[in-house]
């Protein structure tokens, strides 16, 4: 049970990491080194004031959720820093792509869900490799279900992904 309520307060900050990491790199390719050293300075002062006040009301799950506070304001600090040197940036296609995406991620969760509970029934109750027929079938329906609903919604950055495959991986299927 701790390890759900650590868990849960860290997924909030999934998204606000990644999207962080993606900014951290868009400064560098702009040959700017210190604006995300500095912003990252900013934030891990905030992130251990608000570890020593979360901690006495909600444990470690104050910890975790500190953590994610944190990173979405380094996130956020960031983006907006981005935005406004750059210019701005066409959010029309990223929120469309943004909607596809979200669609193929619940419809895929919904089949990964019944298909790890059919092989539960066959495969899980037998505990070992059982288990672990389950957890990779499951996986494996899901990258299958995700991946063709990204190609019939048609998001261009699997095109992309498939271009960059083939580029790197070309002399050895020619």
């Amino acid at each position: 049970m701790a390890t759900a309520v650590a868990l849960f307060w860290y997924a909030l900050g999934l998204v606000p990491s990644a999207m962080r990491d993606l900014y951290t790199r868009m400064f560098y390719a702009l040959q700017d080194t210190r604006t995300p050293v500095k912003v990252g300075a900013v934030c891990v002062t905030i992130h251990i004031v608000l570890n020593l006040i979360l901690i006495r009301y909600m444990a470690h799950g104050g910890l975790a959720l500190a953590t994610s506070i944190a990173t979405a304001l380094n996130m956020v600090v960031l983006g907006w820093l981005l935005w406004q040197r750059t210019g701005g940036w066409a959010l029309g296609n990223e929120l469309r792509v943004l909607a596809k995406s979200v669609v193929a991620a619940l419809v895929m969760g919904l089949v990964v869900y019944r298909v790890d509970n059919l092989l539960y029934a066959f495969w899980g109750q037998y505990g070992g490799w059982g288990e672990l027929v389950e957890v990779a079938g499951a996986i494996g329906v899901g990258v299958v279900v995700y991946g063709f609903l990204i190609w019939l919604l048609r998001v261009e950055e699997l095109s992309m992904l498939v271009a960059l495959v083939r580029e790197k991986t070309g002399r050895f299927f020619r």
